[in-house]
């Protein structure tokens, strides 16, 4: 049964962006991953981040390529605390999708898959709650823009009736095999290859009933996807929009500028989903996460501190936000 401290946090999430403390304590409340919890948290421990940061940096340095966030050797001197919380959150995360997010979509388990450009596929379930959620926004006449789309989530939308889907990717394969698949079912799909730093082409400019964006956990990623899902609208004010991000991701500081900054582009949050976008991480990645929680374990025995096995993430668990003009 939910406390009152869990269902005041759960609401204070719902009803806007949250804050850092919402976000942290949000997890804190979570009885099975106390002891996972207690553990990952005395790594904030001025002893111990004295010991590992060194490490931390040169690993994070030597595996960027494969994390596919180049800024993280700088995030561990600069942000040591907050990582911590991240990884605590994605525990808990990882125990509540465990058993029900074990299916990828085709794209995920392709060798088409392009790291160059952030793909990383939502899984199965996922795939159809993404539907699910834009068919309780609009329905089925409605224009819908998705702005990248390698969880192929059109086609599933186009199987459900929707009339008027328009994608746009940078990765020319993304297109060619959404453009192929609509073409054998006959699904009305208008596909593009589009690169979102560039002005849309006047044929893409339309009064939009909800366009749906799958950023960069980022600001930076977050400011060029939504920045671009404006100029599309040929009617901004009756247009909602859906942007799957990860709100720790961001940071303390990254979550007030994306606050700040919908609120100077005219948008206002209508509604926040915590934990509604899962990705299956690659096994490369897990790898990597698996031997890093061996090499912390032996560096941090004199402490008594021992890193559990659900420690090491399964899924990537993130978050929605659901917009529209102020």
């Amino acid at each position: 049964m939910e406390s009152s401290n869990q269902a005041e946090v759960q609401n204070s999430l719902e009803a806007g962006l949250p804050t850092w403390e919402s976000l942290v304590n949000n997890y804190l409340l979570v009885s099975e991953a106390r002891a996972h919890i207690e553990a990952l948290q005395r790594l904030k421990s001025p002893k111990i981040v004295k010991q590992l940061r060194p490490l931390m940096t040169g690993l994070f340095t030597l595996f960027s390529g494969a994390i596919r966030r180049p800024n993280l050797p700088d995030l561990v001197n600069t942000h040591w605390n907050e990582l911590v919380d991240l990884a605590s959150e994605q525990v808990v995360r990882n125990i509540h999708h465990a058993n029900s997010n074990s299916l990828t979509t085709g794209m995920n388990s392709s060798s088409i898959l392009n790291h160059k450009f952030n793909q990383l596929p939502c899984s199965q379930k996922n795939l159809l709650e993404r539907a699910d959620l834009i068919a309780e926004y609009i329905g089925c006449d409605a224009p819908v823009l998705l702005l990248g789309d390698d969880d192929l989530l059109s086609l599933e939308l186009a199987k459900r009736g929707f009339k008027n889907v328009t994608v746009v990717d940078i990765d020319p394969t993304i297109i060619q095999r959404i453009q192929h698949i609509a073409a054998q079912h006959d699904f009305p799909i208008r596909a593009k290859v589009h690169d979102l730093q560039m002005p849309p082409s006047a044929d893409l400019i339309q009064n939009y009933g909800l366009i749906f964006m799958d950023p960069p956990c980022t600001v930076a990623g977050l400011k060029l996807f939504v920045g671009s899902a404006l100029t599309f609208c040929s009617a901004l004010r009756t247009t909602k929009f859906i942007a799957c991000t990860h709100s720790m991701s961001l940071l303390q500081p990254g979550i007030e500028e994306f606050r700040n900054y919908l609120s100077s582009v005219g948008l206002r949050v209508t509604a926040y989903k915590p934990e509604f976008a899962v990705y299956p991480i690659g096994k490369e990645v897990r790898f990597f996460l698996g031997a890093l929680r061996f090499t912390l374990n032996v560096l941090l025995m004199r402490h008594k501190i021992k890193l559990a096995r659900q420690t090491v993430p399964r899924f990537f668990v993130s978050d929605a936000v659901l917009m529209q003009h102020k």
